[in-house]
């Protein structure tokens, strides 16, 4: 076990900031992700995101940055892109024709702003990984209802396979969408390593591999085959995260049969499999976010099935989630059973 992470929303009061980092090294947090929306690059760039590098980088831990919401691709529930509300152009559009503000992968102007962000937090800040975080296609209405049909997607769709982009999610529409996105977690992972190659780059990939998917992220093999790409992950959460898109249609469940060890287990071989094969990282993150009372221990199980099995990295969805729209009942108690598990796997011999 390499390192054993968690999220973090971050705070604009630096001396909280200072109490939540030394919390989570005293629990046995070797790494912190940063959440980083685009509104904080405006609002709070120096209180936020300076003092938690400062500040993780003196007691010792790692910060990774999660690029949260950036264009609205990244994260399922992001829905506060600057870039997607002046940038009508570059968004989304469904097989009904109906735009949906997510910015699409194809947009040739989207890519370039979106490198440049990256330049951007390279040149100011020093961290030492970048997450890419749950990067998809629109998936609403699905599966009546796929993305995306915009005007560049058509014509690179026309120019690959010759003939115009049908309305139906065809085999080689399926294939399309899947070489999508492999082409554009390409293009974020080298413009990372562009600007410094020892700067570490990390997909967490959601938790469905059926085909076809309703995110176009399906093809984990050509997704792990990535030459920039350091760790592979994915985050098989098992209770819903009730928020706009509701329970029934969240990637966070347990499939039929599965209880919280059978789906780490399966999901962590898939994960371990792939990245040895392609010689990368592994990684599983965990729920630790909208944990019903009683249910706290199976964040611990979570953990250690993983590492039984050897995956490389664990990280956990967040620290402390008082500010979710349906927190844990008991966040802290969350904490404790994810922290207790870290302490046991970061013992376990490789």
């Amino acid at each position: 076990m390499s390192e054993t992470f968690i999220a973090y929303w971050g705070c604009p009061f630096p001396e909280h900031i200072k109490m939540d980092l030394n919390d989570m090294k005293a629990h046995y947090c070797t790494s912190v992700v940063l959440w980083v929306p685009e509104c904080d690059l405006i609002f709070h760039p120096k209180s936020k995101i300076e003092y938690t590098l400062k500040y993780a980088k003196e007691i010792g831990m790692k910060v990774w940055v999660d690029l949260w919401g950036f264009g609205n691709i990244t994260c399922h529930n992001a829905r506060m892109s600057q870039f997607v509300e002046e940038n009508y152009e570059a968004w989304q559009v469904g097989s009904d024709g109906k735009p949906t503000p997510i910015a699409c992968p194809n947009n040739p102007k989207f890519r370039e702003w979106f490198k440049r962000k990256i330049v951007e937090f390279v040149e100011r800040y020093p961290v030492d990984g970048f997450l890419f975080d749950e990067i998809h296609f629109d998936d609403r209405n699905w599966p009546k209802v796929w993305h995306c049909r915009c005007d560049n997607c058509r014509k690179l769709f026309k120019e690959r396979y010759g003939k115009d982009m049908p309305l139906e999610l065809t085999e080689e529409v399926i294939k399309f969408r899947q070489e999508t996105m492999i082409d554009f977690i390409d293009h974020l992972c080298t413009s990372v390593k562009e600007c410094d190659r020892r700067i570490e780059t990390s997909i967490c990939l959601y938790p469905e591999v059926e085909v076809p998917s309703r995110f176009g992220t399906e093809d984990w093999e050509g997704i792990s085959k990535i030459k920039n790409l350091d760790v592979l992950g994915t985050d098989p959460y098992w209770i819903p995260i009730e928020d706009r898109i509701g329970a029934e249609r969240s990637p966070y469940k347990m499939r039929k049969g599965e209880d919280v060890t059978s789906r780490y287990k399966w999901f962590t071989r898939k994960v371990i499999e792939l990245s040895k094969t392609e010689e990368k990282k592994s990684c599983i993150w965990v729920q630790a976010c909208c944990i019903p009372a009683g249910k706290e221990n199976e964040v611990y199980k979570a953990v250690v099935t993983a590492a039984q099995l050897g995956i490389d990295m664990i990280g956990a969805w967040s620290y402390m989630d008082y500010g979710f729209e349906n927190p844990s009942d008991n966040p802290r108690l969350v904490f404790l059973e994810l922290t207790k598990a870290y302490a046991e796997v970061l013992k376990i011999p490789r």
